[in-house]
């Protein structure tokens, strides 16, 4: 202490670690340590530990903090030094540290650690002449990352990856040199490569070299490349090359081919010399004994026709993919054995696989046993193993499983389980067969074991919330069944309670810790680890792909973020998905870039929206059928006999605004109809798509023909990607001919309609399948108001309400039941009792009441036609229709149909009587095609059949009645 007054000095041991990050291996530089100042601080107490940063104090230092092994209040010990720095190393946050240790008081010691930050990448940049996308460039790169440390290997390597980028593409003679640009604080670094990529190398010469047969090569297809003699060359069209060949010779059964590449650049010429040497092997002839499979499949199961090769692999492969196939058409326990390899240098060969079929059974019962926290309906609907039916043909009268299928469906047991915490689920599958010797019994036998439940949650990492606040968020309890849904949903509110707030790169990770049994249940402590990284702040947004768009308003009225924003990810998804939903767009995709880190833990990041353009112009063709009975059709169409064909013509992206203009015929046999329409997806920067369009449309009713002629202004609200609203105004001129019915209803229809109404309507669509669903729902409304305030002529309140459910037959594989309701009410005033006759509710048809023909339930009128009275419908003021259908699958995609249609057409709404409702059953066939089943169904009016009315009626359409 004398000696501390007498010099006023404070002597200090000083430890010195160098971390040469910037080389690839790690080198500690040597500690000084003074044997004196270590004997004089042994003993004391830490008084003070500080972290200063060099360059940049604010960065990290709290993380840098976390990671010392020493902290005040513990016995000053120099391995607890020596474990500091090593940490602080072992971090990668820091290039260089060293500590300074000076007394404090009489028996305290206080400890100074400066670190020099580690340099990281901020960004990797190409300038020169890349040719290709940056993005693609820097695909290539690894350990070159944005956030990344800075090493002379990472960069050395990345020269090396985009040399063979390069080479690989033709340009032999590219130039490209690297530079590590560092900024004034030494902490971001900007990696820069400098490409000159020269002249591509073209094909000098082109080589063909075949050993055995020759086969013709087919041109290259759409999308592939050729290799031509004085071309510029590029390794892919050699890949191309090489597959067109093989697929040449596989076509031809050399099943044994053999194709290989050679490329030999010059690089003083700049040229490619390029050689694919063909050994042919023996053209190879597959025959299967025991059981019978067709060419069709036998090609489909045997890998050799696809990706060739005669070896032992492709061989064993064969026989066990040929075994499954067994085993699904009824052969459960089949055993195949394959054939040797061909001898390469033959000219022919003949394989035969031998399968010992056995006995064919019927798979007559599934079986899972031990199960009782998941309906067994429930498990089986989803596996691959079917049961046979009763109904079907083909497999679906045997049955279908495999040895593949069964651990399919293991698996899926065992998912399931777990899903709902049952950890420790085990299966075992069980094959037996009955006593009669003709049929298989498959038994699941699951031991469930323990449930899992949770009792208790903790938070780690967190300081922006606090634990309170966050707890908030948990969607899971103490108490609660540890399930897969409870958890991933707690981890994707806490995540997003971060990114809402602009932690963009936030992370958080459960973790589960067993903590015992008791009471046959398993308890489980979950943890969720938070790693809430630095707050994202927009820098600037770049939009790249935009051709035609324009980007300033994409900027003003799509995008939901702007320069300065917290980067919040919900906003960037929900920004791809209205960019797709505009139709303008292959592609979208929203991507971030750090471009340093600022101080305060404050990250600034560029956003890149990367758009792919899609065709402007778009033209849809269609064809149908749908049968009309009688002579109802347009003049002039009566020609079509039931034919239907549309056309419609878009063009999105107008003036580059996203504007879309779409123009629509239809032609059938009782319709002539034409729309021009124009969409604005942001009208004056809403999220409300505007909708303008003009409609003309010839319609010939059984009772009467109409004009209409409508001008239509609309408004949409997508409030989710199953549930649309809409609000429109609509005016409209109709003329009324050849109308059948009593003079009073002529005398009204005499003179032109005008209609102005408006009202909101909706759509909510569940289903799995628009155009043939197997479950879930769909309910669609609308809602008008008709007024000469409005515009019109005629004044009323129209309703109408749909809503179809389909419900998957849990007993029987893709069997359907489907149940629809429809309820229509109308009501005019201002003096008049009824709807003009073109506003009223009809029904009857393919897609309705099938027991009658088109448009005949309801009130009838009679009509004198030839000299013979004739019933003609007059519609109503009220609809009620119930629909109830049975799908089945018959063979393929042929399937069958039992249904029953309930329901009428009332005149006014007061006139709804239950008894006055009409039955119709019937039967009918299904052929599934891409645009839709097309429907054969026959229909039996079985209840208050109408005099005039036939009992019976066929209908041939496409499309789902419902």
């Amino acid at each position: 202490m004398q000696r501390e007054k007498k010099g006023g000095a404070t002597r200090a041991l000083t430890i010195v670690v160098r971390g040469l990050i910037l080389v690839a291996a790690m080198l500690l530089c040597s500690s000084r340590v003074l044997a004196d100042d270590i004997g004089e601080f042994l003993g004391r107490r830490v008084t003070r530990v500080e972290v200063l940063v060099e360059g940049e104090p604010d960065t990290r230092l709290r993380e840098l903090n976390s990671i010392l092994e020493v902290s005040a209040g513990q016995d000053y010990s120099p391995v607890r030094i020596h474990d500091s720095l090593i940490r602080l190393y072992h971090s990668r946050l820091v290039a260089a540290a060293r500590v300074e240790a000076a007394a404090d008081g009489q028996n305290g010691v206080s400890l100074k650690f400066f670190v020099k930050p580690q340099a990281r990448i901020s960004r990797v940049v190409f300038e020169g002449k890349p040719l290709f996308p940056a993005a693609e460039l820097r695909a290539r790169l690894n350990q070159l990352d944005v956030g990344e440390r800075v090493t002379a290997g990472a960069v050395s390597r990345g020269l090396g990856d985009l040399n063979a980028y390069y080479s690989a593409r033709g340009y032999y003679q590219a130039k490209i040199t690297s530079d590590v640009r560092l900024d004034a604080t030494n902490t971001s670094a900007v990696v820069v490569y400098s490409i000159d990529t020269g002249e591509q190398a073209k094909v000098s010469k082109y080589t063909l070299d075949i050993k055995g047969a020759k086969v013709p090569i087919p041109k290259p297809k759409k999308g592939q490349t050729a290799i031509v003699e004085g071309q510029p060359f590029a390794q892919s069209s050699v890949q191309d090359e090489m597959d067109r060949v093989r697929d040449a010779y596989l076509a031809q059964n050399y099943l044994a081919v053999k194709i290989n590449g050679n490329t030999l650049p010059d690089t003083n010429a700049n040229t490619v010399a390029v050689t694919i040497s063909v050994q042919s092997g023996p053209k190879t002839q597959i025959d299967v004994e025991g059981i019978k499979i067709d060419d069709k499949d036998k090609r489909k199961t045997f890998p050799f026709y696809t990706v060739g090769g005669l070896d032992e692999f492709t061989l064993d492969e064969g026989a066990r993919r040929l075994q499954e196939y067994a085993q699904t058409k009824g052969y459960f326990f089949a055993t195949v054995t394959s054939p040797p390899a061909p001898d390469p240098e033959a000219s022919s060969a003949k394989l035969v696989y031998k399968v010992d079929a056995a006995q064919k059974y019927k798979l007559s019962s599934i079986n899972i046993e031990g199960v009782n926290a998941i309906p067994h309906e429930t498990l089986e609907e989803q596996m691959k193993t079917r049961q046979a039916s009763a109904i079907g043909f083909g497999s679906g009268r045997i049955g279908r499983t495999s040895d593949d299928m069964l651990r399919q469906d293991s698996n899926l047991i065992l998912k399931r389980l777990r899903e709902i915490g049952y950890r420790r689920a085990h299966v075992d599958v069980r094959r037996a067969v009955s006593v009669d010797g003709k049929r298989l019994l498959v038994t699941f036998d699951v031991k469930q074991g323990p449930r899992s439940y949770v009792h208790e949650i903790g938070l780690r990492g967190n300081s922006l919330f606090t634990s309170d606040e966050l707890m908030k968020q948990v969607a899971i309890h103490p108490g609660d069944p540890m399930t897969a849904v409870g958890v991933t949903k707690t981890l994707d509110r806490l995540l997003f309670a971060y990114t809402d707030r602009g932690y963009a790169s936030a992370e958080v990770t459960p973790t589960e810790v067993d903590i015992g049994n008791a009471d046959g249940q398993e308890n489980v402590r979950l943890i969720y680890s938070i790693t809430e990284g630095n707050r994202v702040r927009i820098h600037g947004v770049i939009t790249r792909g935009d051709a035609v768009t324009s980007s300033q308003r994409l900027e003003n009225d799509f995008y939901l973020f702007k320069t300065g924003d917290w980067l919040r990810n919900a906003k960037l998804q929900e920004t791809e998905r209205q960019l797709y939903d505009t139709n303008a767009f292959n592609s979208v995709v929203i991507t971030s870039e750090p471009i340093g880190v600022s101080t305060g833990g404050i990250e600034d990041r560029d956003v890149s929206v990367n758009v792919l353009e899609g065709k402007r112009r778009d033209a849809i063709f269609g064809i149908g059928y749908q049968t009309n009975p009688g002579n109802v059709h347009v003049p002039g169409l009566q020609f079509l006999h039931g034919l239907r064909g549309m056309t419609s013509i878009t063009y999105t992206n107008v003036l580059g605004k996203l504007y879309s203009a779409t123009a629509q015929i239809r032609v059938a046999e009782t319709e002539l109809f034409g729309q021009i329409a124009f969409q604005n997806p942001r009208p004056f920067g809403t999220n409300y798509p505007g909708l303008v369009s003009i409609i003309g449309q010839r319609l010939a009713d059984k009772s009467f023909r109409s004009d209409r002629y409508t001008a239509l202004l609309q408004l949409e609200k997508k409030y989710s990607n199953n549930f649309i609203a809409y609000i429109s105004y609509y005016f409209e001129r109709i003329n009324i001919f050849d109308l059948q019915g009593p003079i009073e209803e002529v005398q009204r229809n005499e003179r032109p309609i005008r209609l102005g109404r408006i009202g909101p309507s909706f759509l909510l669509d569940k289903r799995d399948n628009k155009f043939d669903p197997s479950h879930g729902y769909q309910l669609l409304g609308s809602f008008y108001v008709a007024a000469t305030a409005l515009g019109g002529n005629e004044e009323f309140v129209k309703f109408f309400a749909q809503h179809d459910r389909y419900y998957a037959v849990k007993r029987f594989r893709d069997t359907v039941f489907s149940v629809s309701g429809r309820i229509g009410l109308a009501a005019p005033f201002g003096g008049k009792d009824s709807l003009p006759i073109s506003e009223r509710f009809f029904a009857g048809g393919a897609h309705d009441l099938r027991g009658f023909g088109f448009e005949e339930a309801g009130p009838q009128t009679t009509a004198i036609v030839d000299g013979s009275p004739e019933q003609f419908p007059l519609g109503g003021n009220a609809l009620f229709v119930l629909n109830n259908e049975l799908r089945f699958p018959l063979y393929k995609i042929l399937g069958g149909v039992v249904f029953s249609d309930t329901g009428n057409v009332f005149r006014r709404i007061q006139d709804f009587k239950i008894g006055d409702l009409t039955e119709s059953v019937g039967v009918g066939l299904r052929v599934k095609t891409p645009i839709g089943p097309v429907r054969l169904d026959l229909g039996f009016l079985v209840w208050n059949r109408p005099e005039g009315i036939r009992s019976h009626h066929l209908h041939f359409t496409i499309g789902s009645s419902f």
